[in-house]
């Protein structure tokens, strides 16, 4: 969503975001995500990471707030840190 929707081009393509959503949740219904990190700060250039990308990201985890976590910009150590933290608090992994 965040990167056809967006950061792409399917909105100009005259497919509404609705039916660009119903199109993705055909795909995806089955799976049902416990926890979804986010990493909003690029580790390295890549053309595809725009501020629409971005944006779409922001408003999707706005939409999904109970699943999505935002991975701080942080040393690679504390990002491990952070995201085992955030599985143990959502018990889906006990404590090493």
């Amino acid at each position: 969503m965040a990167y056809g929707w967006y950061g792409g081009s399917v909105q100009q393509s005259g497919l509404s975001e609705a039916d660009f959503s119903r199109l993705i949740n055909a795909v995806w219904a089955p799976i049902d995500a416990a926890v979804v990190f986010v990493f909003l700060d690029p580790h390295a250039d890549d053309a595809n990471n725009s501020d629409a990308v971005a944006s779409g990201y922001r408003a999707l985890m706005r939409r999904h707030s109970d699943v999505a976590v935002a991975v701080p910009d942080l040393p690679v150590d504390q990002v491990h840190a952070f995201i085992i933290e955030e599985l143990v608090a959502r018990g889906l992994t006990p404590r090493a």
